[in-house]
């Protein structure tokens, strides 16, 4: 496949693309140079506790992901839990978790109920900061689910889903 070919140079946006970029350099132009090396400071302090934030964000989690949210989350549920990995991409609206197992309860010889070796989820993470989560999509590579009757007659999903606290919320 040929590259395309172009005639002559680039043809020139309308006036109306132009504008503003025209006045942002008019206007940067008329500011004192102390006021733009102000601007240009912030401006890369910020880019750079974005960048370091995102790297905490996608690489540093899975410390604190299983010494502080693991337990909580075990203790929540009853049943023993682990995973191998936890990041959060904060630009990009991404979470993902590796290796999560989640145990059975007591009363049952299987070792785990769920499994899964990849877990992606695409949600408004910046909306997170004030209490809102929206899931757009999840996605679950390789997941697997045991449905266990054990002698009693109880399947492991509904004794897990009874010891669960109902939500303070409607």
């Amino acid at each position: 496949m040929e590259p395309l070919k172009q005639d002559g140079p680039a043809p020139r946006l309308p006036w109306y693309n132009r504008l503003p970029t025209a006045l942002a350099r008019y206007a940067w132009a008329r500011l004192p140079p102390r006021t733009q090396r102000r601007i240009q400071r912030t401006t890369a302090v910020t880019l750079i506790v974005l960048f370091v934030l995102q790297l905490v964000l996608k690489f540093g989690m899975t410390g604190p992901a299983k010494t502080v949210g693991l337990p909580a989350f075990r203790s929540f549920i009853h049943a023993p839990a682990d995973l191998e990995s936890f990041g959060i991409s904060l630009l990009g609206g991404k979470a993902r978790i590796t290796g999560l197992k989640i145990g059975n309860p007591e009363g049952f010889n299987e070792p785990d109920m769920f499994t899964a070796e990849d877990i992606r989820v695409n949600m408004g993470i910046l909306r997170g900061c004030i209490g809102i989560i929206d899931v757009d999509r999840c996605r679950v590579r390789d997941g697997h689910f045991n449905l266990i009757i054990n002698s009693g007659g109880e399947t492991n999903l509904l004794k897990l889903l009874a010891s669960i606290p109902p939500s303070p919320f409607p």
